[in-house]
């Protein structure tokens, strides 16, 4: 309504702006009188404009009014009920997304060694009757806590079935290889691509050698070298330099030391 009214008035103010026009052409409106209708529609104006943007912002409170969760999820709790006057920024509920969650661990030194970005771990829950569930250590500190001595390391799990929930408390291990029969190569060979792990195969011979990515899965790591669970056999060649410049199928030259993947070792 208010701009609604300042739009009556800015065109009765360019009305009377053009009729003074007509009469200062025919030297009837003194200039002093001209230039107020002038100052008068710049006024009016400037009012419709402060109208305008007061109907935004009462347009944006009224929208804001209704509260929207960012993400898919469930509601743990409302911190508000009907009638309540709340300031901007209030909390009004926690909305919890649980189908995947963080696990967070405090190891040894000699535990963190083994310890790496992108190995498979297993997390065992008693309050889940114990069963083993897989999760990839997605990062291992390097500085200890003060108080603990440990070193921090974090995984995720997927829990679309919801059977996980905030505040469990699990037994973390190494996955196992399975004795000798995985394939262990250096971890430089190791490389994310598209969220994915994958090793790069030297395929062909002579001058036709070609890198393939394979995706793998891997397990515990030892030192300088990491096990493939899946996707890699005993004695296929792989890449350990350069892949920031291969790409699924390029060309390589391979080095003539270049250790082939071999079995692993208790």
């Amino acid at each position: 309504a208010t701009l609604a009214a300042r739009d009556v008035d800015l065109a009765e103010a360019r009305r009377e702006l053009e009729r003074g026009d007509q009469l200062r052409r025919q030297d009837v409106l003194s200039l002093q009188r001209h230039d107020a209708q002038g100052f008068s529609v710049r006024r009016s104006e400037s009012a419709r404009a402060l109208a305008a943007a007061a109907l935004r912002r009462a347009e944006r409170a009224l929208a804001d009014a209704v509260v929207r969760a960012p993400f898919d999820g469930t509601v743990e709790s409302i911190s508000v009920q009907v009638g309540d006057y709340l300031a901007p920024g209030t909390p009004v509920a926690n909305v919890a997304d649980l189908a995947r969650v963080r696990l967070r661990a405090g190891v040894t030194a000699t535990e963190a060694a083994e310890f790496a970005p992108g190995l498979t771990a297993r997390v065992s829950l008693p309050a889940l009757g114990g069963q083993a569930i897989e999760a990839e250590i997605r990062s291992v500190g390097r500085i200890a806590d003060p108080n603990a001595g440990t070193y921090a390391v974090e995984l995720w799990l997927d829990n679309s079935d919801g059977r996980i929930r905030a505040g469990m408390v699990g037994q973390l291990t190494l996955a196992e290889s399975g004795g000798v029969s995985a394939a262990v190569v250096p971890r430089a060979a190791v490389v994310r691509r598209d969220g994915l792990l994958i090793v790069f195969r030297a395929e062909g011979e002579g001058d036709t050698l070609r890198a393939i990515a394979q995706p793998v899965r891997v397990g515990r790591g030892r030192g300088e070298r990491v096990e493939i669970l899946e996707g890699l056999e005993v004695g296929q060649r792989v890449v350990v330099a350069g892949h920031f410049a291969l790409a699924d199928g390029g060309p390589i030259l391979v080095d003539g030391n270049a250790p082939p993947a071999r079995r692993g070792e208790d």
